[in-house]
């Protein structure tokens, strides 16, 4: 059981822990690039691109993950107003993979997008594909070097509602951590997603998300199988 009673200044202190445990791995990035960039005379332009391109990727998921913390902490009080516009499937799963790209480059995984759905959809395009980036980097994360991540948008088969699918074939979620996974943060949930790869603001981010636009956000998980989806009104 997750301990509730912790007090407001513990839970802050808790929470700026790990946001700078996620903003490690990417400043690492760009701070190497940059460093190498300064320090070489003889850089050719070929490896300076390369340099200027991981710098940027990874600038980016910095930028990312203080927009998630502002946008937990507007949800928190009321503030987030989500910017809804018509967007297509294919324009989703195609922005939720670049925001991801930088994760998938660092793996030996094959990423798949599977359209089945071309319904529109009236949403916020950058919250919602932000969203699916969350997912995509973390099934990249904990796959296995030499298998697939699916992302799929589908129709929902319960309601008049679009589902995006995200499955990798890795070790598998136990049966109780899925209830807690798309919990609010705690300080005892942050030190074990700490130790199982940093998804306490990630999976925060998407379910907030998903239920701001009326929809769900959820998880399945058997061994060699796990599955994260997220469902919205179409």
């Amino acid at each position: 059981m997750i301990d509730h009673t912790m007090d407001e200044s513990a839970r802050r202190s808790a929470f700026a822990s790990m946001v700078a445990h996620e903003l490690r791995t990417p400043l690492t990035a760009v701070y190497g690039a940059l460093e190498m960039m300064t320090r070489s005379a003889t850089l050719d332009p070929a490896h300076a691109a390369v340099l200027v391109g991981l710098a940027h990727r990874n600038a980016s998921r910095l930028l990312r993950i203080v927009e998630d913390c502002l946008d937990l902490e507007a949800a928190s009080d009321g503030r987030l107003h989500l910017d809804r516009t018509l967007v297509t499937p294919q324009e989703l799963l195609e922005l939720g993979l670049d925001g991801a790209q930088s994760a998938c480059e660092q793996t030996h995984v094959t990423v798949s997008l599977r359209l089945e759905s071309e319904r529109q959809l009236l949403a916020d395009r950058t919250r919602l594909s932000r969203a699916l980036t969350h997912l995509i980097q973390n099934a990249v994360t904990f796959a296995p070097p030499g298998t697939e991540v699916v992302i799929t948008a589908s129709n929902a088969s319960s309601r008049d509602a679009m589902r995006f699918t995200v499955e990798d074939h890795g070790p598998g979620i136990e049966p109780e951590r899925l209830r807690e996974l798309f919990a609010q943060f705690d300080v005892r949930e942050s030190l074990h997603r700490r130790r199982i790869g940093g998804l306490g603001v990630g999976l925060a981010f998407v379910r907030v998300i998903a239920e701001r636009h009326g929809g769900t956000a959820g998880a399945s998980s058997v061994p060699g199988e796990t599955r994260f989806w997220v469902e919205v009104p179409s």
